[in-house]
């Protein structure tokens, strides 16, 4: 298979090398130069200039970039017009390839604990109250369901090496965390990202939607609990602000279901991989 990864990013670039890796073609987009992982050819370009004439044929695609900035403006220029432009570009060749598109579980409304699933339903009025950028995303998989031969990818809290939030927060002085209600997170390791990716690319068929999250949802008092436990740190104290809510709880029941599994199937397991030491006991 031939890949077009449009976004060449930490996800994009480990998808790129372990396409490369199997002998097959990828071509990554990016608007600077960067180093490429071996087997991987670039194209310097903005996704905004691409043109038909710039592209061989392809056989999947990966639209993985991210705004530059947190706004509504710069998510709606990434997400959907910059979607709409790609979109354009791949299907005016003969074949359309597959595509999968990087989203976020922000899709989901609801702060109260309800576990989601791609097949969860909500009402106009929680759509409404969605923040921006999960409504910006609605926007951009209604372009794709429209296309078919898609999948948004509802991707949870990345974590893996270079993203450690997690671990710069509880060194931080200051800093709290909710315990009371529980505030439910949900999270991947950055590998398992990747390696999704090219196990969704090689089904007979896509599906429209799937949640890329671990099989662990959990408060986020208990990770970081854990992770202060893991490096002999104390743990944090109760935040005394407001209650934020309660987040929600992610299913991968139809990731697994389409023969995925998780190298990582909860923090512990990733956390541990990251500092080198065994994981907790559960």
């Amino acid at each position: 298979m031939r890949l077009l990864v449009v976004g060449a990013g930490d996800l994009g670039l480990r998808v790129a090398a372990l396409h490369a890796a199997t002998g097959h073609p990828v071509i990554a987009v990016k608007r600077k130069p960067v180093a490429l992982p071996p087997g991987v050819q670039g194209l310097w370009s903005d996704v905004a200039r691409l043109d038909r004439s710039m592209l061989p044929p392809v056989d999947g695609v990966l639209y993985c970039l991210t705004p530059d900035r947190r706004d509504a403006q710069a998510y709606r220029e990434t997400y959907v017009e910059g979607l709409s432009t790609l979109l354009g570009v791949v299907d005016s060749a003969r074949t359309r390839p597959r595509l999968l598109f990087a989203g976020s579980t922000a899709v989901y409304p609801g702060e109260d604990a309800r576990v989601v699933d791609e097949y969860s339903l909500a009402d106009a009025d929680e759509l409404a109250r969605l923040p921006f950028n999960g409504q910006i995303l609605r926007e951009a998989e209604a372009l794709l369901q429209a296309r078919g031969q898609a999948c948004a990818l509802r991707i949870g809290g990345i974590y893996g090496p270079g993203r450690e939030m997690l671990l710069r927060r509880l060194r931080t002085p200051g800093a709290s965390v909710q315990r009371q209600p529980p505030l439910w997170t949900n999270r991947i390791h950055i590998e398992d990202v990747a390696r999704a990716v090219l196990h969704l690319l090689d089904l007979p068929e896509l599906p429209p939607v799937v949640n890329l999250v671990d099989d662990a949802p959990c408060p986020q008092a208990e990770v970081l609990d854990g992770l202060a436990a893991m490096l002999g740190l104390p743990a944090l104290p109760e935040s005394t602000e407001p209650s934020v809510g309660q987040g929600k709880r992610v299913a991968n029941a139809l990731l697994r279901s389409l023969g995925f599994r998780c190298r990582y199937p909860g923090w512990r397991e990733g956390y541990a991989a990251m500092l080198g030491i065994e994981p907790l006991q559960r």
